[in-house]
């Protein structure tokens, strides 16, 4: 399927589930009503895709972050837009689901606990696997408007439950969210104001154990960029919009 502001999620087996997105021409408010709860995977020794299980609800704009618990892989899916609300504004949801690798199937439960609700329901927000398992949401977009927050969330696989922890210092849409080694996670850029309207950030933090901590800033302000983590522990920064919208070919490192 033609697909937009979905995610792509690499599994244990080499294959790539491709997950939720909108089918709808990118137009408002016509982009929201096109959201979708369909999958495909992605074979790369067969170089095809096939239709995947539909997710437990629609999603666009969403997060999707592989984890391993109790022996066993996942990956859950975050909250995001599922449709329109009174035929013109975004209906958000603040659930949760988990693709079940083994099982190829989408299902509340990791394991025997069942999966809560999240604390803010949001989209275009950040999302990390940390060294302890949980998995930190930062930032985004959310109101009827749907404007930047500074709101941050951890989810528990030992429990299924989200809980609120400390508020970034400012708002952030579209961050870079990436795990490193010992524990922390850098959140880099993203972009303040609505998410019709956004201007790009250069500033960073560092999150551990429940709190944010100010990091060195970007060398450019940056918002819906990349950010990988290289076997070196260094953070690759690469492309984005700056604060005039316009796209960048730039790229930086960030050294821990």
């Amino acid at each position: 399927n033609a697909r937009e502001t979905h995610t792509a999620t690499l599994l244990p087996n080499g294959t790539v589930l491709i997950a939720g997105g909108t089918t709808a021409n990118f137009v408002y408010p016509n982009v929201f009503g096109g959201a979708t709860k369909a999958t495909e995977v992605f074979d790369p020794t067969s170089n095809s895709f096939k239709a995947g299980p539909n997710m437990r609800e629609k999603r666009m704009i969403h997060s999707a972050v592989p984890l391993r618990f109790g022996g066993k892989d996942y990956v859950l899916m975050l909250s995001g837009i599922k449709g329109l609300f009174f035929f013109i504004l975004p209906d958000y949801t603040n659930t949760a689901e988990v693709y079940d690798v083994t099982a190829k199937a989408f299902t509340d439960k990791i394991g025997s606990p069942t999966l809560g609700k999240m604390k803010t329901a949001r989209v275009a927000f950040g999302a990390a696997l940390q060294a302890n398992s949980r998995v930190v949401v930062v930032g985004g977009a959310t109101g009827t408007v749907p404007a930047a927050t500074k709101n941050a969330e951890e989810f528990n696989p030992a429990t299924g439950a989200f809980s609120s922890v400390a508020t970034m210092q400012t708002e952030r849409i579209l961050p870079g969210v990436t795990a490193l080694p010992g524990g922390r996670v850098l959140v880099q850029g993203g972009a303040l104001g609505s998410l019709t309207a956004p201007s790009a950030t250069a500033s960073c933090y560092l999150y551990s154990a429940g709190s944010f901590a100010t990091a060195a800033a970007l060398n450019s302000s940056r918002g819906a960029h990349t950010s990988i983590l290289l076997p070196s522990g260094v953070v690759l920064v690469i492309g984005g919009a700056n604060s005039s919208a316009q796209a960048l070919n730039t790229a930086e490192f960030y050294t821990p």
